[in-house]
Parts: C-alpha cells; sequence; structure tokens
C-alpha cells in the first residue's frame, strides 16, 4: 500500500524481497524489476541501486549495461554510496563502460568514505591485484580491515590474511 501510495522507500523494499530467496516470499523478478522502476521513478536512490543491479544482471527484464550505468551513476551523483560502489564494479571489469582502473578506484574510495563496506574491499582487492598500480599487500589490508569494521562480512578473512571462502563478485 506505501508503493501505491508513491513512497519509493516502500517501492524499493519491495523489489528486494521480490528479489531475494531467503524472505520467505516467493520469487517474482518481474516484480522486483517495476518495483525498482517505480522506487527510481519516485526519486528513491536505492530503487535506481535495485534497478541498475537487475538490468546488469538481466533480472526481471532484458539485461542493459547501459541502462545499468546510467542508473548506477544517477544514484551516486545523488548521494547514494552503493551506486558509487556499483558504478566502480562497471569499470572495474569494463560492463557496460571502458575499462578503466582509475575510475573504479575512485568510485570505489567514495564509497568506502561514505560506510560502505564493500566499496572498501574493492579497493582492497585493487590494491592487492596488479591492476593499473603496483600491488599493494599492505594497502590491500588496510581496506579490507575497514571494509570488515563497517560490517562486509567477506572482507574480514581478507584483512587477516586469509584467501577469500568465495570468488562471488561485490555486490
Amino acid at each position: 500500500r506505501r508503493c501505491e501510495a508513491r513512497e519509493g522507500a516502500a517501492c524499493t523494499s519491495l523489489s528486494w524481497l521480490a528479489f531475494r530467496a531467503d524472505t520467505g516470499l516467493k520469487h517474482d523478478h518481474r516484480r522486483a524489476w517495476r518495483m525498482a522502476v517505480r522506487a527510481c521513478q519516485l526519486g528513491h536512490l536505492m530503487g535506481c541501486v535495485n534497478q541498475s543491479h537487475f538490468a546488469s544482471e538481466g533480472i526481471g527484464a532484458r539485461a542493459d549495461a547501459a541502462l545499468a550505468v546510467r542508473l548506477a551513476r544517477k544514484a551516486c551523483d545523488g548521494g547514494e554510496p552503493l551506486g558509487c560502489n556499483n558504478l566502480g564494479d562497471m569499470y572495474e571489469h569494463g560492463r557496460g563502460v571502458p575499462l578503466d582502473l582509475a575510475q573504479a578506484r575512485r568510485l570505489y574510495q567514495q564509497a568506502c568514505d561514505r560506510g560502505v563496506g564493500v566499496g572498501c574491499k574493492g579497493l582492497g582487492d585493487l590494491a592487492a591485484a596488479d591492476k593499473g598500480q603496483p600491488a599493494d599487500p599492505t594497502a590491500a589490508r588496510a581496506h579490507y580491515r575497514r571494509g570488515c569494521a563497517l560490517g562486509y562480512a567477506k572482507a574480514c578473512p581478507l584483512a587477516e590474511g586469509k584467501a577469500p571462502a568465495d570468488a562471488a563478485p561485490r555486490r
């Protein structure tokens, strides 16, 4: 009802609930897409982040890398740091934009500085690898520690120098 009453945050929540399998609700990716679109149209930037993720992965609609980039940029420019993180991931991997590790690093830094632990992990991953700059394990570990402190659990074993439990992409 709150989404129908044009409350963007409610639409965003509904989109994520319809997407996730562990919420007790039935998967409905088309509904997840529709709710994310509505949330973004209503100006709720996390709705734009959700829609960007769905567009990138083809969830609920045809995959559209250019749309995913536009939506992540809209969210980031509007002040939603998770949008900056997701846009950084797109630049790191050249999805929908030219590969640009310096831009990825800047966007991850924005996200990390604004309290998004996965952004700190992105910085750590770039520092740990020989990607665009010489590998810097000390800096990588510092970024991982910060990501862990911000609650991003996948950064914690890396902060301790352990290999990641899985190689799943950051989201």
